[in-house]
């Protein structure tokens, strides 16, 4: 079965680089401290993870999966928790020009303090939340505290705004973007869980590192396939940078090229003779070829690196029929898509491993199916989980994180975080060949066609203006 393993020689060699990059990064992961507001005593913890979870190791509550324990469980989600953790960090590491402290999931309503300064608050555990901590951190020893609240306000302040609304799983939490599901669904129980759910690290750089690299294809010709890299730079001044690029097939260099990146963006043309296309699952092979990147100064100093696995596929909506509203070409070929929803694998999002994952996609492919439908009511999964479906030849389907819910549409505080939350995903998941849709949301259309409970007005402004552009 084959598994991604980065490239890290051949990247080495092709990059022809010995130094060492200059963006750095300090993992906050492991073991922290957790505490019920108000109450005494601490508790060991585990980050990523959540406080079901720590509470389950310290034998704190049974087994949420046996008969009615989840019934009994109310108290967590309407407690305040904290955690906390001690790191130290080096002198060279606090004097770059950039420090941030990195937080890729936070579910959900979080305060976050570092050596006893509140740095900020997040309401969303679909973003990636970057703070400067530069001036908050001191080379030895330093302590951050994230505290979690309830979302019971959130719920309140939605009851007020929509009091003839049905109360009804993900429907209460409209006002705050949390996974729907995790306030009960039809396949599970009420556990609004809380936590540090995903990685957490200090990064720190000097002079610029690559924000964001987005790889555009051309497949037109069959002899040769052409790739634009376009790479984009966070400066710190007005240094001149330029980039390369390399574009590799079983570990070896295909083509590279280097530009100047007069402003903060620049495109990198690269060419792939005798391309080989990928295909969905029956169709043919899932080929997978990596595009790497690096960023350097005018002394070509290394500044930062960055690696995408891709592949090499066209993916087409065709016109609807009277046999198919919605009809998918792949390379020019109309698909006939068979397979599943995929609701989350667990509804602690840090229980979810890697293996676990991959055997769920491997166990798809082998019955047939060629794609999944990411619903609507869960989270975005982890990149394991869109690794294994470009190796498996599994397209997706991807709802963005709304269900059944009248949302705020026309609320602008909402719109600019629904905003950041999709650039975040759609930067991160866009160059997987497996990703076939973007859907706006899991029903709901319903709720302005069955139930009148938003406007179309509102919809439109949300699912169509914000999501759609």
């Amino acid at each position: 079965m084959r598994r991604f393993i980065p490239f890290v020689a051949a990247l080495a060699l092709a990059l022809s680089s010995g130094s060492r990059a200059a963006l750095e990064s300090h993992d906050l992961a492991g073991d922290w401290t957790l505490a019920q507001a108000g109450q005494p005593g601490t508790l060991p913890a585990k980050v990523p993870g959540n406080v079901h979870l720590d509470l389950i190791r310290a034998g704190r509550l049974p087994d949420p999966f046996f008969r009615d324990n989840a019934a009994t469980m109310d108290w967590v989600h309407q407690a305040t928790w904290e955690f906390t953790r001690n790191f130290d960090l080096s002198p060279e590491l606090i004097a770059k020009d950039v420090v941030l402290l990195r937080c890729e999931g936070l579910d959900t309503v979080a305060r976050i303090e570092v050596n006893g300064e509140h740095l900020a608050n997040t309401d969303n555990m679909y973003r990636t939340w970057e703070f400067d901590v530069k001036r908050r951190l001191k080379p030895g020893g330093n302590e951050i505290r994230v505290t979690f609240s309830p979302i019971q306000p959130y719920i309140d302040a939605f009851r007020r705004r929509a009091p003839k609304v049905p109360n009804a799983t993900g429907v209460d939490i409209a006002n705050i973007r949390k996974a729907p599901y995790s306030n009960s669904w039809d396949f599970t129980a009420r556990f609004l869980p809380c936590g540090i759910y995903r990685p957490i690290s200090i990064i720190a750089y000097d002079t610029a590192r690559i924000e964001d690299l987005r790889i555009g294809q051309a497949l037109g010709n069959p002899n040769s396939a052409r790739l634009d890299v376009e790479v984009t730079a966070g400066r710190t001044g007005a240094a001149r940078l330029t980039a390369e690029a390399v574009v590799m097939f079983g570990g070896k260099v295909i083509d590279r090229a280097r530009t100047a990146l007069p402003g903060d963006r620049a495109s990198i043309p690269l060419r792939v003779p005798q391309p080989r296309l990928w295909w969905p699952n029956g169709m043919g092979d899932q080929p997978l070829y990596t595009v790497a990147v690096q960023l350097r100064d005018a002394a070509g100093q290394v500044l930062d690196t960055r690696e995408r696995r891709i592949g090499l596929r066209e993916m087409k909506l065709l016109p609807k029929s009277a046999a198919g509203p919605l009809r998918l070409a792949v390379n020019g070929r109309e698909i006939f898509c068979k397979g599943a929803n995929f609701v989350p694998a667990d509804v602690f999002p840090a229980s979810v491993t890697a293996p676990r994952l991959h055997r769920i996609i491997d166990d798809a492919a082998a019955v047939g199916m060629n794609m999944i439908r990411v619903w609507g009511g869960g989270y975005y999964p982890d990149d394991a989980f869109y690794d294994a479906c470009d190796e498996r030849g599994i397209l997706v389907w991807s709802d963005f994180m709304f269900a059944c819910a009248p949302y705020p549409g026309n609320n602008p505080e909402f719109q600019d975080n629904v905003r950041a939350e999709v650039t975040d995903q759609v930067r991160r998941l866009r160059h997987h060949p497996s990703i076939a849709v973007w859907c706006g949301n899991n029903e709901v259309i319903k709720l302005i066609t069955g139930y009148k409970l938003i406007s179309q007005e509102e919809y439109d402004r949300l699912f169509h203006e914000v999501i759609g552009t």
